[in-house]
């Protein structure tokens, strides 16, 4: 009896036991993301000391009691932590190191997107994101090899400052300088040559309100960028090479010898007598027996002469390790890109050390340092008799570039430009000097302190410097190869050109920061203050006409009155306080808010400003609370809302500090001043509210994050016009007010099928402006180097602004009934421009001018596909914008007919005899009819859509041993462009400046590039 009476009392220990087990403990599985296939090994741990590991299919089994956080960790996946405190769920995915997480996409609060998957073989990590984030449109300068692209986040905000993002590197402010050279006409500098994509990590836009955490300097967005650094104890070496050629995707259909000769007869007889063409331009008739045929008789494409293949290269080496106290991150690397025309490259030298030391259990210190040596050398690229892509389009095909003699044979000397006035590409590319020398030196000291559990100090120094030396000679003394520039009522038969610029920035901050876990909750608390300081310095001078071509510094030209000196200073300050609040409750409801008390000196003389900036956001993600927080098909659905008031300080010095320059007049040299300023400008101030709609899967195999915003800029700056007589054009002031609206929409998607994985995405953006104020007017008309823009209240911003024309009078009874004249008296006639006359007075001129084009885009964005099968990976990416007029200015040249330019093969289509129906006027010597005035004839559709990058890549077999990782890849960029422009490529931006955006100067084409590389780890 007492045996059976111990043996119940067993049974029933056991049975409370189980009971007790099935209340306290919980079952979870463990599945790839990608393959949904089960993960055995993966360590969960529990704040509270608990630690198994998952059997072969995916299980364990965890006791809850006192738990708050589970850690889930396995090599070769992203960690994943779970708030225990709200439950458990039965089912987790885990996903492989470098995959884009799409809730890393979207940010709680507001709307941020982060890319991760960065591109090592491209040059600057400005080109990264091309078509790859909503909202973010990314527009290359040109093909110049390291001058990068302009980057915009949702459009313009500014018509007078800067439209580009702030860039914070590893929390350090890089306040940016971008500028048009001086020293080469039409090259924009590059500010992200500053970093080497082969060192980033991620790359994150903030790019709505909550930006104005940065105050003055987040009106247009930020990018935070983040740099590799070591997160294993063991050392390991990755290095990477890089090697392909580059070359120009398409040429223009120019007219050939025959061809030429055929249209230059039939432009000069409108003006001149046979006699005198016979006499000035004897290569016209080739006849064997002219004087000069010899030099006349070729037909060269002179865009073959001057476009090549050309070398791009990278090579990189990462090395990573360290100890429980210390751990590094060293790169050393080299870039070099070939230009597709000849003599033009860049190279880069870049090193960079990061590393992290645990100098106690409380105190933990950060050094980043990036150091790059720039060398490159560089053309002309705007409206200059210097551009050899100018020369090389409009040169006549019958000519050959060296010099002949009466035999025909070759010449050591480039052939001069000769009666038809074009300069010898050849010439340029050859007898020019052009280089560029740059450093620059990015890095910052970082530290942390945890005074409480509850309560850490950090603080942080940073400095920035770079310099640029820029070194032209331009030849034509001694050869006559070159068309001399006129300057200064004279002509420049050599210039030389010398621009020095140099930028130091210090940027430092303390902050205070508090937070406090609850059972439900989180409360985060930030006090800090930030200072910055940058120092900004200029240096031009510019002389011409040395005694020879072989004499190329300014010390060597003849006559003072032939030189130029220009320098400017300045320096922006900013010192700010803020107080930052974060709430989450349940880990689905968020709160947070900043402000932001700034002084800001806005570089003016007279003293700094205060100002005020701030934001909000609250967010909701419906997946983490009530019915769909057991939900193992959903993630994230996510309803979040933010307004932020930021401002834009970024303001040139010319706009409002003194400036004086040298100026040259009846050969007297003198100091004068170059501008009026205004030393009471304001920031402007930028208010955006912003809301946005996240949806994500578990698996991440389906996503949609959606932002709907609008924005307001007040105390604009705008450029009020003045009369002749005050001697200056005008001056700045804060009379303007612009709006903008628009959305963002990225969609991504996932199938796995076996061993196959296809991956899908696209995103889609508009930005549109409104102009709301323009102080005392409606509209306010400037010029620029072929034509017009206008800024008009309740429009759009910058527009063309010219004339209509409606076809081509086909007869001359046509053209009689019309009865117009220019503004000239020069009454039309058939074969010439049928402009509108809008304002019905019979005479076509500035009156009649109206809105022609719009260079802002209806819509921009992306897609891509990636396809895995075992080892191999296929992916593309496209880039795309949808309308958006562009200005083609070298057609007003290949189509103008009025000289003996070389011609587009359109001109053969002009209007020849009464009757004919054509949209090319007639030719004309010196076009007295202003039929290529400016006017919607030279605005052009710049829609396109792009194969940005395809990629082949295959991941070697790895023993874990020697070679831990290896990658193999065959890559080509800009492959294919499907567009209706004529030009050479539809995307470009010439400066960065609003006011030129969609006008197109033929600066050097993308070119398609084809590479191949590998990657390695040991």
């Amino acid at each position: 009896m007492k045996n059976s009476i111990q043996i119940l009392f067993v049974v029933a220990l056991l049975l409370l036991f189980k009971f007790s087990e099935a209340q306290t403990n919980k079952v979870i599985y463990v599945f790839d993301a990608g393959s949904n296939s089960a993960i055995d090994q993966v360590t969960v741990k529990t704040d509270n000391g608990i630690e198994v590991n998952t059997d072969q299919a995916g299980k364990c089994s965890l006791n809850l009691d006192g738990v708050s956080t589970i850690y889930l960790r396995k090599d070769g996946y992203i960690n994943l932590d779970i708030n225990a405190i709200k439950g458990v769920k039965s089912k987790y995915y885990l996903f492989l190191e470098g995959e884009k997480l799409q809730r890393d996409y979207t940010g709680t609060l507001g709307a941020q997107s982060k890319e991760m998957d960065i591109d090592p073989s491209v040059l600057s990590f400005d080109l990264q994101s091309k078509g790859k984030t909503a909202g973010v449109l990314i527009e290359s300068h040109s093909g110049m090899p390291g001058e990068g692209a302009d980057m915009m986040i949702r459009g313009f905000r500014s018509l007078s400052l800067s439209n580009s993002p702030l860039i914070v590197v590893d929390g350090q402010i890089y306040q940016n300088q971008g500028y048009e050279s001086p020293a080469f006409e039409g090259f924009f500098n590059n500010p992200s040559n500053i970093l080497n994509p082969n060192d980033i990590e991620s790359i994150e836009y903030l790019k709505d309100g909550m930006a104005s955490q940065y105050g003055s300097l987040g009106s247009n967005g930020v990018i935070l960028v983040t740099t590799k650094r070591s997160g294993k104890l063991k050392t390991s070496v990755d290095a990477s090479v890089w090697t392909g050629i580059n070359k120009l995707r398409k040429e223009l259909p120019l007219l050939d010898n025959a061809e030429w000769t055929n249209k230059s007869l039939d432009v000069l007889q409108t003006g001149l007598s046979m006699n005198d063409i016979y006499s000035y331009y004897p290569g016209l008739f080739n006849d064997p027996d002219d004087v000069g045929y010899h030099e006349y008789k070729y037909n060269t494409n002179w865009q073959d002469e001057i476009y090549r293949e050309s070398l791009t290269q990278n090579y990189n080496v990462q090395v990573k390790g360290g100890d429980d106290v210390a751990r590094y991150y060293l790169s050393i690397g080299y870039n070099g890109e070939g230009g597709i025309i000849e003599n033009t490259n860049y190279n880069r030298y870049s090193t960079r050390f990061n590393t992290d030391v645990d100098v106690t259990n409380k105190l933990k210190v950060q050094l980043n340092l990036g150091v790059n040596y720039n060398s490159g050398e560089l053309i002309d690229a705007g409206v200059s008799n210097n551009n050899p892509i100018y020369a090389a389009i409009l040169k006549s095909p019958i000519l050959q570039p060296k010099k002949v003699n009466y035999k025909g044979e070759e010449m050591p000397d480039y052939d001069p430009f000769h009666i038809f006035q074009v300069s010898n590409p050849m010439a340029i590319l050859n007898d020019n000097e052009s280089e560029f020398l740059g450093y620059s030196l990015l890095g910052n000291f970082r530290f942390d302190y945890q005074i409480a559990s509850n309560l850490a100090f950090s603080g942080a120094i940073g400095l920035t410097s770079w310099q640029d030396k820029q070194h032209s000679f331009i030849s034509g003394v001694t050869n006559g190869a070159i068309v001399p520039t006129y300057v200064y009522n004279d002509y420049a038969l050599n210039q030389v050109k010398h621009f020095v610029a140099r930028n130091n920035s210090l940027h430092s901050e303390l902050d205070l920061k508090y937070s406090k876990k609850y059972e439900r909750s989180l409360l985060k608390l930030l006090l800090g203050g930030r200072y910055l300081s940058n120092d900004h310095e200029t240096s031009y001078s510019f002389g011409m006409n040395t005694s020879s071509d072989k004499f190329i510094t300014l010390d060597q030209v003849d006559r003072n009155d032939y030189r130029e000196i220009l320098s400017e200073f300045y320096d922006h300050k900013v010192i700010s306080s803020y107080l930052s609040a974060e709430y989450l409750l349940d880990d689905c409801f968020e709160v947070s808010g900043t402000l932001n008390v700034e002084s800001n000196n806005g570089h003016a003389d007279d003293g700094a400003e205060n100002y005020l900036y701030g934001n909000v956001g609250v967010s909701y993600n419906f997946a983490k609370c009530g019915a769909l927080q057991s939900s193992n098909l959903i993630d994230v659905l996510r309803l979040r809302g933010s307004y932020g008031l930021s401002g834009n300080s970024r303001l040139d010095a010319s706009m409002v500090n003194k400036l004086y320059q040298t100026k040259t007049f009846s050969n007297v040299t003198g100091l004068v001043r170059k501008n009026i300023y205004n030393s009471k400008l304001e920031n402007e101030k930028v208010n955006t509210l912003n809301a946005g709609f996240d949806f994500i899967t578990t698996r991440n195999n389906f996503s949609v994050t959606a932002d709907v915003w609008h924005s307001t800029t007040k105390d604009m700056i705008i450029y009020n016009q003045t009369v002749n007589h005050v001697g200056f054009d005008g001056v700045y002031s804060n009379n303007g007010e612009m709006s903008a609206h628009g959305f963002d929409v990225a969609v991504d998607g996932k199938l796995t099928m076996g061993e196959f994985n296809l991956k899908l995405g696209a995103n889609i953006s508009k930005s549109e402006t409104s102009i709301d104020q323009l102080g005392d007017v409606n509209e306010l008309v400037s010029s620029f180097n072929g034509g017009d823009m206008i800024v008009k209240k309740g429009t759009s911003g910058y527009q063309f602004y010219g004339l209509q024309m409606d076809g081509v009078f086909a007869s001359q009874t046509e053209a009689e009934q019309a009865d117009l004249e220019n503004k000239y008296g020069y009454k039309y006639q058939a074969g010439d421009a049928k402009f509108k006359d809008l304002n019905n007075d019979g005479t076509i001129n500035e009156k009649d001018r109206t809105i022609i084009g719009n260079p802002e885009p209806d819509f921009y964005g992306g897609a891509y596909a990636q396809l895995n099968y075992k080892a191999f990976t296929l992916s593309a990416q496209f880039s795309y914008v949808v309308g958006g007029d562009v200005y083609n200015f070298a057609r007003t040249m290949l189509e103008g007919q009025t000289s003996t330019f070389n011609q587009n093969k359109n001109v053969l289509q002009s209007w020849q005899k009464d009757g004919d129906i054509t949209s090319v006027a007639k030719a004309r010597l010196g076009d007295p009819a202003l039929n290529n005035a400016f006017s919607d004839r030279w605005i052009e559709d710049g829609s396109y859509i792009r194969l940005t990058d395809l990629t082949l890549s295959y991941k070697l077999p790895a023993n874990g041993k020697v070679l831990k990782n290896g990658t193999v890849y065959l890559k080509g960029r800009n492959l294919w462009t499907s567009t209706d422009y004529l030009g050479y490529d539809p995307e470009f931006n010439y400066n960065g400046n609003a006011k030129l955006s969609g006008v197109d100067y033929s600066k050097m084409p993308l070119p398609a590039t084809v590479l191949v590389g590998i990657q390695i780890g040991l």
